[in-house]
């Protein structure tokens, strides 16, 4: 008697396989990026800033870096609403190779308000293996305070 349980078994794992190549080959949106990049910026994570900026910024990067300090959000563990980050100004239909676009950083943690606003930041496409790649190429006024309301405008 054949176990009829193989073939199922065998489609499963197919089909898992196939969904896990698909998920490798989508491409992050700028989104995701310009995101990546401000948590990396509040936490002044060098190496994660270095891997998603274009190598032509990177001495523009390291000022950043080392003119600021690290910033960790204090909300309790369970909130889950202590940090956010919006992008403001995007247009998804501005341009296929690049984007510009403000993103804004909030946490509302136990000791206070801290926000950080990425004024003008510009992602750009670029190949990368057989693949494209959104990376940040540049960035125009930074403001940061510990408060709500000066670097929202």
């Amino acid at each position: 008697m054949a176990d009829n349980r193989t073939p199922v078994l065998l489609l499963i794992v197919a089909v898992g396989i196939a969904m896990g190549c698909l998920a490798c080959s989508v491409q992050r949106s700028p989104e995701m990026v310009a995101t990546e990049f401000t948590l990396a910026l509040v936490d002044n994570h060098q190496s994660a800033l270095t891997e998603i900026t274009v190598p032509e910024a990177r001495a523009k990067l390291d000022a950043l870096v080392s003119s600021r300090k690290r910033f960790k959000c204090t909300a309790p563990f369970w909130d889950f609403e202590k940090e956010k980050v919006g992008i403001y100004g995007f247009d998804p239909y501005q341009d296929a190779t690049s984007v510009t676009f403000d993103v804004l950083y909030e946490c509302w943690g136990r000791t206070g308000v801290f926000t950080i606003r990425v004024n003008n930041m510009k992602l750009v496409r670029v190949p990368n293996d057989s693949t494209e790649i959104w990376l940040i190429k540049d960035w125009g006024d930074i403001c940061e305070a510990h408060d709500f309301t000066t670097c929202v405008y």
